[in-house]
């Protein structure tokens, strides 16, 4: 088979290529950048105090900010992802937020001004390269960076978060949710601990021996929950969950979960590989 070798280009020289055209790329379909099954919330998003961010992608819990630009990574460019990110986390709390960088070029700068922050900032830094086709030009997308850290330094993080109670997610969801989500930790803890939770702001945890655990994790939303696992992947039980488990479920690497969606208490009853996953989690 004859090997035929790949033109690359240079986009930011490119006469038919601009950031708009890239913009238009991404998000028209968000999942070429590796980021999972992305969702486009907002394009040219005006911020607060001027500029705007240039795309904003979404999954259940997690917002992406996006920061687009042809060439070489620069300082400015990369304090202004790390602006439109602090912006966004701080008006929406209720999403994780991960600043996003796409350039044809991540430069050892990116990596200096980046390490200034003491890894404290969740950040990707994707590179994007550009080839020559006949009937038109392809795009590929390289990870560069993945930060897995959350917030900013001296920032509690998010198992100290601010403790509220029923009520407050009752307002929140409704009492659909909630009881979806009190039937998930009675079916998943023994029965004398059936009662031993705890509620925050941001999600639903298990108390372990009288102390909070995020190992598991349930945030309620209006139709659904969504449950996260923390734990590293582990290539038996996903193999277990892709032929068994019925209901929405991924591996989110960013946060470095397992996460499950559940509509009612009948399919969350039906999830036994489910059930048994996060038991030999909770004793492990």
């Amino acid at each position: 088979m004859k090997l035929v070798p790949l033109e690359r280009i240079k986009l930011k020289s490119y006469s038919k290529i601009n950031e708009a055209w890239l913009q238009e790329q991404i998000a028209n379909n968000p999942s070429i950048l590796g980021l999972g099954d992305l969702e486009l919330h907002d394009r040219e998003r005006r911020q607060i105090g001027g500029g705007r961010l240039d795309l904003l992608l979404q999954n259940d819990d997690q917002r992406y900010e996006v920061e687009l630009q042809l060439g070489s990574t620069d300082e400015s460019h990369i304090i202004r992802t790390i602006e439109y990110w602090d912006l966004e986390r701080k008006r929406f709390p209720q999403y994780q937020h991960i600043a996003v960088i796409v350039a044809e070029e991540i430069t050892s700068r990116f990596f200096n001004v980046i390490g200034l922050f003491n890894g404290a900032i969740p950040i990707i830094a994707i590179q994007v390269a550009g080839y020559s086709q006949p009937d038109g030009i392809s795009l590929v997308f390289t990870k560069i960076l993945e930060q897995r850290n959350f917030g900013l330094i001296g920032e509690a993080d998010e198992g100290s978060s601010e403790i509220t109670d029923r009520n407050y997610w009752l307002t929140k969801v409704g009492e659909p949710s909630m009881a979806l989500a009190e039937n998930l930790f009675e079916i998943i803890l023994s029965a004398e601990n059936s009662s031993q939770f705890y509620f925050t702001k941001l999600y639903l945890g298990i108390l372990l021996n009288g102390q909070r655990s995020m190992v598991v994790t349930v945030r309620p939303r209006v139709n659904f929950i969504i449950v996260g696992v923390r734990t590293a992947q582990q290539e038996d039980w996903t193999q277990r969950l892709e032929e068994d488990e019925p209901n929405y479920w991924d591996y989110n690497i960013t946060r470095g979960n397992y996460r499950f969606r559940f509509h009612t208490i009948e399919s969350i009853k039906k999830a036994t590989v489910f059930q048994e996953f996060v038991k030999q989690i909770l004793e492990g």
